[in-house]
């Protein structure tokens, strides 16, 4: 056995979703499609989806002209966090470098490990990343550098243009959109044909409510897809079930497109009613916003525990104490977030 795999650290930590009325610490979808809608889904899916091998083909054309590029240009992957793994898989890492930020998804560091690779991390020195300082970490061992956008779980984001100004480096840039339909953010998909050194991934795990059923997209030129990263997709890379809701998103898609509008309006709002009340936050580019934690004379987290809100603190650069992380949702219209 490979010795060093002691040495990697995993955690998993598993919350009883049944102490909470509201789970919002999680960014997954937590507002119920109508019955309606759902029983639409259920009675699309057919034995056969349970006893064949998925024929994922029609599907990639589809999810293809959902993102506006050519099926050639896809890889279905079983969430997006096998199309990192794809990625570590693919490059050159072993005993080298790729660069990320110090706040990042935990499996990037993960994947890194397991790669015997170094993570060189761009830090935050305040609640935005300078692209100056992803640049300045890259040497001549740097085999690529992978960014969400918007970023987790800070929230913050990076433009098209300093997108651009990364990728004219020549340096690989994996671009991780995981929560980009929950922003107002342009994707880097549209420069796929402009740069070779650029590979995006999406996923149906967060907007589309769909993280069960794990179905992530590793987009690319189509000689990255064809040469490298196709080399490496499992025999049926998403089973029969994530490819029927993924199909029925694409169908209803308007549905959706609806409920991301209601989650950008409904935050605006809900900012608005935090900040009328004097409470003290930090809000983000995506769908979530930190209060602080403790602030006039309370402890704001243990007031949500006593209402069975979930939730999560983190730690802010450039910030004191700890700040609460909620993620905005149309579920909590309604309930009266009291912290005056």
């Amino acid at each position: 056995m490979k010795n060093f795999l002691k040495e990697v650290k995993r955690y998993q930590k598993n919350t009883d979703r049944k102490k909470y009325r509201i789970y919002l610490g999680q960014n997954e979808r937590n507002t119920y499609l109508p019955d309606e809608v759902f029983d639409n889904f259920l009675s699309s899916i057919e034995q056969e989806d349970i006893f064949y091998y998925p024929d994922i083909s029609p599907l990639e054309e589809k999810v293809a002209n959902l993102y506006g590029v050519e099926s050639e240009n896809i890889m279905l992957t079983h969430g997006s966090d096998f199309g990192i793994k794809t990625i570590f898989d693919t490059f050159d890492v072993c005993c080298k470098n790729v660069v990320t930020s110090d706040y990042c998804f935990p499996m990037y560091n993960v994947y890194a490990d397991l790669s015997e690779t170094q993570v060189k991390k761009a830090t935050y020195t305040g609640l935005n990343l300078d692209v100056n300082s992803i640049i300045n970490l890259i040497d001549k061992n740097t085999q690529f550098i992978i960014l969400a956008n918007p970023n987790s779980p800070i929230g913050d984001s990076q433009s098209v243009e300093n997108i651009r100004k990364i990728l004219d480096t020549g340096v690989h840039l994996i671009v991780d959109e995981a929560y980009i339909e929950l922003t107002n953010l342009k994707s880097s998909v549209e420069l796929i044909n402009e740069y070779e050194n650029l590979t995006v991934l999406r996923t149906f795990s967060k907007a589309y409510g769909a993280a069960g059923l794990r179905v992530g997209v590793l987009i690319s030129s189509k000689t990255n897809i064809s040469n490298y990263y196709s080399k490496l997709r499992l025999m049926y890379p998403i089973n029969s079930l994530g490819a029927r809701y993924v199909d029925f998103i694409i169908k209803h898609h308007t549905f959706f497109l609806n409920y991301f509008k209601d989650i950008s309006e409904g935050k605006k709002k809900f900012v608005e009613k935090l900040i009328e009340q004097g409470v003290e936050i930090r809000d983000t580019d995506c769908s979530w916003v930190f209060i602080k934690q403790n602030q006039n004379g309370k402890d704001l987290s243990e007031l949500l525990e006593l209402q069975r809100i979930h939730h999560r603190t983190n730690s802010l650069p450039g910030e004191e104490g700890m700040w609460i992380k909620l993620n905005y949702e149309p579920i909590i219209k309604n309930h009266d977030f009291n912290f005056s």
